[in-house]
Formats: C-alpha cells, structure tokens, sequence
C-alpha cells in the first residue's frame, strides 16, 4: 500500500521544530526518497539551516508565532483526552500524563482555570472536537497561516509530511494544505506519545512504528481509519548501524 505511485510526487518535509532532524534529516531518508522519484523539499521551522549545513533544498517557514491561545487550548485539550481515556478504561495512569497547572500569577490563574474549566465539563468527544475547532480557527486567523498558505499556493507539493505530531507550529501548515487540498501526512514521533494525549494536528495519514502504535491509534483516536496507517519503523536508530560513524575510542 503506498500513497502515491508517482514518481514526480513532490513532497514537502515539514519540520515545525527540531525533533524530526534526526530522523529526518540525518539519516538516508532523503536519498532513499530521491531513489525513488520522489522530489523533496524541506520545509523548514528551525533556525537550522538545511541548505547551509547539509545542502539540501529547504524552503524557510519565516513567521513562527503562534495564536497565544493555542498553547493554553491545547494544555486543555490534551487533559479532555486524558480525561477520555481514564473513563473509557478506568485506568488511573492517565492523571499522571498531565502537565501541571500554575497559578503563580494572574495571567498564570486565568489560563489554569480555562484549561481546568474544560477538563471538568468538556470531557466528551464533542467537548473536545470543539477545542480542536477553537484550536485550528485561532491559527487560521494568524499572518503565520497566511505566509504558509502563500508558500503552498506557490509550491504545490503533492503531500506534506509532517515529521512530529505534537507540535503547535505545525498547526497552522497542515491546515493550509488541508485547506488548499493537498494530501498531509505525519509522523506519530514517539511509542509512547499516543497513550500521553500528545497529538495536535490531525492528517490524511499516518505513519507508525509498529502494531502496536497502530491499535493504539485507532484506540485512542477513533475518527482514524486503519487504511490511513502505515506502519513503517522508524529511521532513528539507523545511526547505530553506521559503520562509518567513528567509535568514541577512535574520536578521542
């Protein structure tokens, strides 16, 4: 099962912040890609520079602010899911995901609150398709989602993929390209991020390391469909198997 059978498909690499470097940049994935068709480009979030540094084709996200209530509906949304999660498997593990409230200051009290707020009355699925709703329009109304959008209308990449699927900065890019109907993709970073609440952005596809993270992913999010999911592995661990990397002992 493959996306696209294209071998002219251009493909954008979204790196909203610089946990997808190492797999992403610093393995052989853009030369496997290439090898077989593929055009990429990266996309770039990070102050890293791609072109400089390793002299790949990259294009520079240059605007990075968020909406400000993205960061604190987001808090809230990952603790509805929690929530979810704990009432659906009456698993007491989930409360200890959450990320502590703080209420050190005013501006501290009112964003604790909110967050508090939604966790105890919008605990349902419909309370939290409506913090992603709140989420995704606070981004659409931001120069952010209009520089992004412009370089897509420019571009027109055949698919966005997107390297980490807990990132706020990536919010408003798939939502341009979910916008000007171009196919987006992204990569579920972490084993343990799905159980943990930490997915922001919702795709066309997904890509997991195993099975498990596949069930785990119609578990938790049951809007997903299993042909969006293709379980691949993960490149990150290439570097171990490098023989030409250097040995510490042969560094030193």
């Amino acid at each position: 099962m493959s996306i696209y059978n294209s071998k002219k498909s251009k493909i954008f690499i979204l790196f909203p912040d610089g946990v997808g470097l190492r797999n992403f940049a610093f393995t052989q994935f853009k030369e496997i890609g290439e090898q077989q068709g593929f055009d990429i480009t990266y996309w770039n979030n990070t102050v890293f520079s791609l072109e400089k540094e390793l002299g790949y084709p990259e294009l520079k996200i240059e605007s990075t602010r968020i909406h400000p209530k993205t960061p604190v509906i987001n808090h809230a949304r990952k603790r509805v899911e929690l929530s979810l999660s704990r009432k659906r498997t009456k698993d007491k593990v989930y409360p200890t995901y959450r990320f502590p409230l703080r209420w050190n200051s005013i501006k501290n009290i009112a964003k604790s609150s909110f967050v508090k707020f939604h966790e105890t009355f919008s605990a349902t699925p419909k309370g939290w398709k409506r913090l992603m709703d709140d989420m995704n329009a606070a981004e659409r109304s931001t120069q952010r989602y209009q520089e992004v959008k412009a370089q897509l209308e420019e571009h027109r990449p055949n698919l966005v993929f997107c390297t980490t699927q807990r990132a706020t900065q990536a919010i408003a890019p798939i939502l341009a390209a979910k916008d000007l109907g171009i196919k987006t993709a992204c990569w579920i970073y972490s084993w343990d991020n799905l159980p943990k609440g930490m997915t922001t952005i919702e795709t066309d596809y997904y890509f997991v390391w195993s099975d498990l993270m596949k069930s785990q992913l119609l578990e938790y999010y049951p809007k997903t469909r299993e042909k969006q999911i293709f379980v691949t592995g993960t490149p990150q661990f290439e570097p171990h198997y490098d023989a030409s990397i250097l040995l510490r002992e042969a560094f030193l």
